[in-house]
């Protein structure tokens, strides 16, 4: 049964190959190990040694590194947050100045709108 081309089909290769003649044989793959034992089935969550886990983990990095530097670094520390505390309440005053002018101009703009509106409105009836 061969193609007008004179090639093999696909099934005639394969019964060929399937047949008694075929040298390939199949057979089913051992599901236990060659020692009999089934190995211990590991658990799904991994969990850390004791040499990865730290003692100091209760501690703070800013803590650990507070503890390192000399007391004249840490006072000049605490020196610089405190004058960072006061330009940022400068800041913040001058911020909060400026949007209440904002509301004072928009405020001042609406009343003279409205007497604008009401001069004009006058002159009508």
């Amino acid at each position: 049964m061969a193609t007008q081309s004179g090639e093999r089909t696909p099934v005639e290769i394969y019964s060929q190959l399937d047949g008694e003649n075929s040298h390939v044989a199949r057979t089913k793959s051992d599901t236990k190990p060659a020692s009999g034992e089934l190995p211990t089935k590991l658990p799904r969550k991994m969990k850390k040694s004791a040499t990865v886990k730290s003692a100091f983990r209760h501690f703070k990095v800013d803590d650990i590194v507070e503890a390192r530097r000399p007391a004249t670094v840490r006072d000049k520390a605490m020196e610089e947050d405190e004058e960072e505390d006061e330009v940022d309440a400068k800041a913040d005053d001058f911020i909060n100045k400026f949007k209440q002018q904002l509301k004072l101009q928009k405020l001042d703009s609406i009343i003279r709108y409205k007497e604008m509106v009401n001069r004009g409105s006058g002159r009508w009836k």
